[in-house]
């Protein structure tokens, strides 16, 4: 035990540390607006013609603006995951074998 934590602590602490810093960047990539519809389509679990009705009242393509938002926000978060995941990976030491 060090500084009064236990491994088991330690590790989960630092998880959640990473986590944070995790959700911070997901969500200063896809903004306020890009979070709410994530929130709409994967808490709420609601369709996206609701989404399009909650969105945008009374408009008759609600539902395919709706659908085109939620498909640009989950690009621009799959954009972001691969840059974070490559600059993650070019901060590991290459243990590949050398050619000398």
């Amino acid at each position: 035990m060090r500084c009064g934590i236990s491994g088991d602590q330690e590790s989960f602490q630092l998880a959640r540390v990473g986590a944070g810093e995790a959700l911070r960047g997901a969500r200063a990539a896809i903004g306020r607006a890009g979070e709410q519809r994530l929130i709409l389509m994967l808490v709420e679990e609601l369709p996206f013609a609701r989404i399009g009705d909650l969105l945008f009242p009374g408009s008759p393509t609600g539902c395919r603006q709706a659908s085109a938002q939620i498909a640009l926000v989950l690009e621009v978060l799959a954009d972001h995951y691969y840059e974070a995941d490559r600059v993650s990976r070019a901060r590991l030491p290459d243990f590949a074998p050398s050619n000398r």
